[in-house]
């Protein structure tokens, strides 16, 4: 009787051990975050060119009096300008994130 007590105990921790295994694998949180921060830099800094871009062109419109176009620029601009403030709150985040763990 005895022994069937231990088959079963080293079965459950076998099952165990085996889905821990599983569940480090399936989520490493660390490396995910890592390449989201990364991701989320990136992003930030390409709207930041854009930004400039965007204010560069503003410039140019207002000087060939394309009122139109600079309409268009000041909503593109305001857009890139809430994209920047979203991922940089976002990135807050994630750098909590990473340090919390």
């Amino acid at each position: 009787m005895q022994l069937k007590g231990i088959r079963v105990e080293l079965a459950l921790l076998d099952d165990i051990n085996k889905q821990w295994d599983k569940s480090f694998r399936a989520g490493d949180v660390m490396s995910l975050l890592i390449k989201l921060e990364t991701q989320v830099k990136s992003s930030i800094k390409e709207f930041k060119i854009a930004e400039k871009m965007i204010i560069d062109g503003i410039q140019k419109a207002k000087e060939l009096g394309a009122t139109a176009l600079v309409d268009t620029l000041n909503k593109k601009l305001s857009d890139t300008k809430g994209a920047i403030s979203l991922r940089t709150n976002t990135l807050k985040h994630i750098t909590n994130a990473i340090s919390s763990l």
